[in-house]
């Protein structure tokens, strides 16, 4: 497994304008697993377009996961296939995540937007047993979360197109998208 990082900067109104559409983005999530069950995850409490107007620019970072071609060409399981890719992606956070809240700190008035919550892992989040967040200070929202197309942001601006699988193999890549809104 191999990672890389690709990063672009747009300005803030134009990204909001050209890759925001939260009623088809948000009936992609009321489809997941995970919808109403991950404080970061929709539906959201009413936060309008306050939580990503006033901002210059957003800096987008794509973190490419590209497993090798073992692990690419065995057959797994949905579950095995899912147990793989959240290894992955847990491993990517355990320096990525620090150093978006650095970035967010070193920029007052931003905002992070990481991808999906994992601060409780291995624990499920608290929110399913209608709890408060755990980790408040800590937890941000996804991308999508608030409308955002991940898909096309990552096509049109990281120019990295999504991979998916084909319900047999693991793809050739995950991509974990997150962004800083900075002012």
């Amino acid at each position: 497994m191999t990672t890389s990082k690709i990063e672009a900067t747009i300005d803030a109104a134009t990204y909001v304008d050209q890759y925001r559409d939260s009623e088809r983005v948000q009936g992609y999530c009321a489809q997941c697993s995970n919808y109403g069950k991950v404080w970061g995850c929709p539906p959201l409490p009413s936060y309008g377009d306050d939580c990503v107007t006033g901002f210059n620019h957003v800096h987008l970072y794509g973190i490419k996961v590209a497993f090798d071609q073992e692990l690419q060409q065995q057959e797994y399981s949905a579950e095995e296939r899912t147990k793989i890719i959240e290894r992955a992606f847990d491993e990517v956070w355990k320096d990525w995540l620090p150093a978006l809240y650095e970035m967010e700190a070193a920029h007052p008035g931003s905002r992070v937007f990481t991808g999906r919550c994992r601060l409780c892992r291995p624990m499920k989040c608290s929110r399913v047993e209608g709890k408060p967040c755990r980790h408040p200070d800590k937890m941000r929202h996804s991308l999508e979360a608030v409308g955002f197309d991940v898909e096309k942001s990552a096509r049109e601006l990281l120019g990295i197109e999504l991979q998916w699988g084909d319900g047999k193999h693991l793809p050739p890549y995950v991509v974990l998208v997150t962004a800083l809104f900075a002012k």
